[in-house]
Parts: C-alpha cells; structure tokens; sequence
C-alpha cells in the first residue's frame, strides 16, 4: 500500500498536487474551526434555507486558503508552508484569546499595545481554553505528512497554474462580496447617521448574511472605514470575521489601521459641547472636601450579592456599604475598551471614555486631560504596580502632584498603608487615589484559602472570589483605622471598579453552578459596583438604575462642592435621579465625541 502511494506520488507532479490540497484543506479547516470555537455556528442548515448565503460564506472560508496554495506551484520546497501554519495558529489563538478577554478581536494598536503586559503575561492563561490545542495540533499533523514527501518533490514550477488559481481566488472574491449595488446603497444610505448598535440590524435586514460585509478591503477602503462610527467597533468586526473568515480579518486590520488614521474627521461642532462646557469664573469654587478614590481591579458587582460567599468574600466592603451617608450603584456599566485598566482610571478622573482603538494613555499620553485632582491643591496617587499602562505619564496628566511608587511594585498591604501613612502628613484639602492589583488575571497571587466553597465550584470563580477576599482584608485594615480619624468628618471616599473581567462565555460557565446554589450571577454582561461615602450625602441612597462609568466623574465633582468647573463630563449627577432619566447625550454619542476630544487634543486649546 505505502509503496503504491510513493509511486504514484513519484510520477509528474502528483506529490505538488497532494501538498497543495492537503495545505488548503488544513487552512481551510482551521478557519471552519476557528468559526466554530468562537461563534458556535458554521450555516450548516442554510444550505436548504439560504442556499446562496451558503455558498458565499463557505467559499469566503475557502478562498484565503486556496490563494495561499497557489504559491506552491511556484515552490520547490514546501518547508514554508509549515511556517504560514505556525503564523496562522498565533493569529487564531491571539483573537480567541483576545476574544474571551474583551470581547472583540485583534486591530493594530491591540498588537502594539502588548509590551504593556510586561510582568502581567500570566493574565493570558485565564482565557485560554483546551479547545484551542487544536490549532498547533492540525500544523503537526500536516508537518508530519508534509516530512514524507519532503523527497517528492517536482522541479518544474508551474506560474501559469500559480496565477490562474490567484486570479480566480481574487475575482470570485470581489464579485461575491462588493457588487456595485451594493456602493450605491452605502452612499446614500450610510449617508445619514444612526446608532451603531442599530447598524448592525439595519445592514442584516437589507442584506442578509452577504450585506454584512461591508468593509472590504480588497475593493474599495473607504468602505471598510465609512462613516468614522463604524471604523472600529466590536460587532462590525465580529460579522466581518462572520461573513468572510479570520485570514480576511488580518488584511483588513492592516487596512484599517492605515486608512482610518488619515481619514477620520477630527472637527468637531461648537453646539455639541455646549452641554458639556462651562466658563470658569475669575473665582471658581475649590473643593470643600477631601476625597480618596480606591479603584479596585476587575471588581464586578455580582461579588457583593452572593449570600453567605459574599459574607466570607467582602466582608469588609459589605461593612463599608452599612456605614451611614452611602451612595450604593450596584448596576455601572464598564466602559472601558481597548486600554481595560487604563481606560477605567481615565474615565473616572477625567470623565471622558476611550479612544475607539488603542488606549489614550498610550496614544495620546501628551494630552492636556481635564481631571478631578487638578483642583485641589494637594494630592497624590499610590501605585501598585511599575509602570503600567504610562502610569508615571498619565499620573501628572491626571492633575496628581505627586505619586508614590517602588521599582518593581507594591503589594497590596502596603499600598493601603502607604495611604494611610498619607493622611498623616497630606494638608487638606486632599485628593488621593489608591489602585489595587490583587484581583487582576488570572487570579494566582495569593495561593493560601481562605473560603469554603462546594467542590464543583468554577476554578476561575473561586479564584476570583480569593483574591476578592484578600483585598477587602486589606481594605478592612485601612477602613478600620480611617473610621475613627477626625478627618473622616470632611471626607469623599469613592470605592468602584476599574472594569469588569467575565465576559459573556466565562458568566455561561458560571450559570450551572449559580443556579444549584442559588447564586446571581449574571450570564449576559456584568456590571462594577459604585460605593460612595461622602457627608453631603443626607440618608443612604440606593440606585438600582443602569447606570455607566462616566456618571461617576459629575457625582463626584457634584460631593466635593465643585460647582463651577468648565468640564461637566458626559455623565450624569447620580443623586439626580431626574437627570439619570433624562441623559443629554447616549452613551454611543458620547464615545464619538470622546474620541475626538482625545485624539484633537481638544482640552489643550480651549480657554479655561
């Protein structure tokens, strides 16, 4: 049998001919794949239903695959072909895995930004699944195939067949996804502005499964970026890997980065900051009370709601919440993207929301920010960690006059001392920012366990709920000994997340287990706590609203006697439960005007 195939292989050019589908099946397959693990879905019942949106969706999985095997035609060794396996697996793993992180893939500046995890790379370990073995495991299989036949090999190299394959995978493509029609509708239609999150049913209900594919970059690149709103968002990008396949996505990500820099409108109307500006008087008012900020790493509000786990997990914060003069938010939506942590900080000090790609505090780390600390003539940040996210940059940006920080970091113990070794010595009034680490990815700091959990509990949620435990021990030792200073008297305390970290697959693993022990746990998004104590704050107030991270800057400036100051923020009052009803301006609406405020610099040019 093994020597029928080596004689048949041995014979023109039938070894070139085996290499070449056994390459494309293996890429094609991967992208079947890739498909599957991340959408769970590959149309098969569309091929009775929606026969044409099959084809156009199988065939756009197979193109990119068949186009790269067309250059082994022209190849006399087939070593290379190993290589693009190798580079296709990083590329599929990298967005899975960026994928169960934020829900949203690979661009550009996601790449770039990933020297930012120095001393953070464990993180990755909390969203890689087994599944994705897979992928490394089809490249031995082929590397394995591909050494037997590495001896037949034919010399002729065929660049009439090479081009007619690389012809046909071109042309099929532009004719199966841009038509001309289709240029038409967008100039007239895409014309008019409207919500993104509307887009996306709006394309599906005109086109189909093909109209989704609206940003080509093989046609014409002002389709992949037009309007501004749709150059990078989350769900424009997950149905264009949809519609076409994970290969198209690394050409258009290349696309995009180029055009979209050039092209996006940085000009912003007058009328549509109105809301949002005020003049300063000669004589604005200084703050009336001191304020400490704790921004707790990856806190989501469902920890707090859990029973007798919350008991033994956060106790400390449940404590804190009894106090009198509370504001409790229990449903604040994270809006933090691309720059996670480092987005989150920003929104609560400035009350500004990330750029749609890449993080400000990286791109933009020159930036003039309009900032709660700027008004007070004292204040300092307590950092955790090195150098993070631009943190020495970005903490002067912040308007802090002073930050305290060890090479290599601190831990969490001295982090709370350090402020409370602050208070001692700081004049009021104060500002002062603490940023906790303990609970970041993937949740190993801290080995010793402390809670009883049922033995089928989740290891991720178990583990988050330790390292949930280990920093509300901390910060029972610091509340404890700040309860009784007199300068709790005249002080603003603002306890929140950063960001949440379960997304949407890592909640559905948790939905078992919830619902045995009667638990909450959220299965579709989560949500980061608010916590708030201030004196201006008459009766404890509970707001079960949805609510959002930008409202925390206005209730702050709004507890800390800040009544004149020329940046409102996007946000809302959240004791105004009028104006949490009655928003100025939707969230979608505010991050594209966020975005340009950012990226022209805006708050270095106006008149304060």
């Amino acid at each position: 049998m093994l020597q029928t195939i080596k004689s048949f292989l041995s014979k023109d050019n039938h070894a070139q001919w085996c290499v070449f589908f056994l390459f494309v099946f293996t890429i094609f397959l991967k992208c079947v794949l890739f498909h599957w693990v991340c959408f769970h879905s590959i149309l098969i019942s569309s091929i009775w239903s929606a026969p044409f949106e099959f084809i156009v969706f199988w065939w756009n999985k197979v193109i990119p695959a068949f186009l790269l095997g067309a250059f082994i035609f022209i190849s006399k060794r087939y070593l290379w072909t190993v290589l693009v396996n190798i580079i296709v697996d990083i590329w599929i793993i990298a967005n899975l895995v960026y994928f169960q992180a934020n829900e949203c893939f690979l661009d550009i500046n996601s790449i770039l930004m990933a020297y930012n995890l120095s001393g953070f790379e464990s993180s990755i370990k909390t969203f890689i699944n087994i599944s994705y073995a897979i992928f490394p495991l089809l490249t031995i299989i082929y590397a394995v195939l591909i050494h037997y036949e590495k001896k037949l090999y034919n010399d002729k190299r065929n660049y009439t067949l090479f081009l007619l394959i690389l012809g046909i995978c071109i042309l099929s493509h532009i004719c199966s996804v841009v038509p001309e029609w289709k240029k038409d509708y967008y100039n007239n239609k895409y014309a008019i502005d409207f919500d993104m999150q509307d887009g996306r049913d709006v394309i599906c209900e005109t086109f189909g499964w093909n109209g989704l594919k609206m940003y080509i970059p093989f046609y014409d690149i002002k389709l992949y970026a037009l309007p501004f709103s749709f150059s990078y968002c989350p769900e424009y990008a997950k149905e264009y890997i949809r519609a076409t396949s994970i290969l198209h996505y690394f050409v258009g990500t290349a696309v995009h980065y180029v055009y979209s820099e050039n092209d996006t409108s940085l000009e912003i109307d007058p009328t549509s900051l109105q809301k949002f500006i005020n003049k300063q008087n000669e004589t604005p008012y200084s703050p009336t009370s001191n304020l400490i900020i704790l921004l707790v790493e990856s806190f989501e509000s469902w920890a707090l709601k859990q029973g007798d786990f919350s008991k033994q997990a956060a106790s400390n914060f449940l404590n804190f919440m009894e106090h009198d003069h509370i504001l409790y938010a229990n449903q604040i939506t994270s809006e933090a993207k691309q720059g996670v942590s480092g987005d989150g900080q920003m929104i609560v000090n400035t009350g500004l929301l990330p750029i749609y790609a890449g993080a400000a505090c990286i791109r933009f780390g020159d930036n003039t920010y309009p900032n709660i600390a700027s008004n007070y003539n004292h204040s300092i940040l307590v950092n955790i960690s090195d150098d993070v996210w631009n943190q020495h940059q970005m903490t002067t940006k912040y308007g802090y006059q002073d930050e305290f920080f060890r090479k290599g970091g601190i831990s969490e113990p001295e982090m709370f001392q350090n402020m409370l070794n602050v208070l001692d010595t700081i004049k009021e009034p104060f500002c002062l920012l603490g940023i906790t680490m303990a609970m970041h990815s993937p949740f190993d700091k801290y080995k010793i366990k402390h809670l009883n959990f049922p033995k089928s509990t989740p290891y991720w949620l178990e583990e988050y709920m330790e390292c949930l435990y280990y920093t509300d021990s901390c910060f029972g030792v610091f509340w404890n000994i700040l309860k009784d200073k007199e300068i709790l008297k005249n002080t603003t305390i603002v306890i929140t997340g950063d960001h949440t970290v379960f997304k949407h697959n890592m909640l559905q693993d948790f939905s078992n287990f919830a619902s045995i022990n009667g638990l909450e746990i959220p299965e579709e998004e989560s949500f980061t706590p608010l916590i708030i104590y201030s004196p201006n704050i008459s009766e404890n107030i509970q707001v079960i609203d949805t609510c959002y991270q930008m409202d925390i800057y206005p209730t702050i400036m709004h507890l800390i006697g800040c009544k004149d100051y020329y940046w409102k923020g996007f946000g809302v009052n959240l004791l105004d439960s009028v104006a949490r009803h009655n928003r100025h301006i939707s969230e979608q609406e505010a991050y594209e005007l966020s975005d340009k405020l950012i990226r022209s610099n805006y708050f270095a040019t106006i008149d304060k």
